[in-house]
C-alpha cells in the first residue's frame, strides 16, 4: 500500500460505477428487488457479499433518505423492498420490475 507505491488503497472492494453514480453491487439489489421482497440473507447472493458488508456498506445508502433522494428501499416483513424512488432508479436505467397490486 502507501508504503510500496506512496498512495493509499482502501480496504473496501473496487466496485463498478453505472452512469448515474450507483454501485454495481447496489444496482444488483435494487434490480433484484425489482421482482419483489428479498431476505437481507439471500441479497448478499444477490450482492455477492458476506452479511456484514451487506448491512455495513451496501444497505445503508439505499435505505438512507437525504434533503434531495428519498429511501430507494425500506424493510417489510416480508424482507427488503424497493420504495416508489428506487422503481425510479430502474425506470431511469431501463430495467423492468414487476410493479406491486396493493
Amino acid at each position: 500500500d502507501i508504503g510500496v507505491t506512496g498512495v493509499q488503497t482502501c480496504a473496501l472492494p473496487i466496485c463498478g460505477i453505472d452512469e448515474y453514480g450507483m454501485t454495481t453491487q447496489r444496482l444488483a439489489v435494487i434490480t433484484a428487488l425489482g421482482n419483489g421482497p428479498i431476505s437481507k440473507e439471500n441479497l448478499c447472493n444477490v450482492a455477492n457479499c458476506e452479511v456484514e458488508e451487506l448491512e455495513k456498506y451496501i444497505l445503508p445508502p439505499l435505505f438512507s433518505t437525504t434533503i434531495d433522494q428519498p429511501a430507494l428501499i425500506i424493510s417489510s416483513p416480508r424482507g427488503c423492498k424497493l420504495t416508489d424512488a428506487g422503481m425510479k432508479e430502474l425506470e431511469k436505467r431501463g430495467i423492468e420490475y414487476v410493479k406491486e397490486v396493493v
